[in-house]
């Protein structure tokens, strides 16, 4: 897999990693917007329910396309739901490992 391609093998995507954290800088921005211009101050729990609920409905989209590519009649809930729960944790886990490398104090 290049850089530049889906990490998914979608090959009709060219969103590569560099994709994500800039779109993930963007939706960052775009909080901080929010919680600037509006008589609102939510919380990041608030925030992340929010979040999630937008990557459920993306994972869902993901599991429509894939099934009408496969020419399966529907989406099987049980296994988009372990899907999503499996990509999360595995995004989690990244974050955290990220986290936890980027305050690690330094060994020089």
């Amino acid at each position: 897999m290049s850089e530049d391609s889906c990490p998914h093998g979608n090959e009709e995507c060219a969103f590569s990693p560099a994709d994500e954290l800039a779109l993930t800088q963007q939706i960052m921005d775009v909080i901080g917007r929010f919680s600037q211009n509006e008589p609102t101050a939510p919380c990041p729990f608030c925030l992340r329910d929010t979040m999630l609920v937008v990557a459920a409905l993306l994972h869902l989209d993901g599991a429509k396309i894939a099934a009408a590519q496969t020419g399966e009649p529907s989406i099987d809930g049980t296994r988009a739901s372990n899907e999503f729960t499996q990509a999360a944790r595995e995004r989690f886990e990244a974050v955290m490992e990220a986290d936890a490398a980027r305050i690690a104090p330094s060994k020089h």
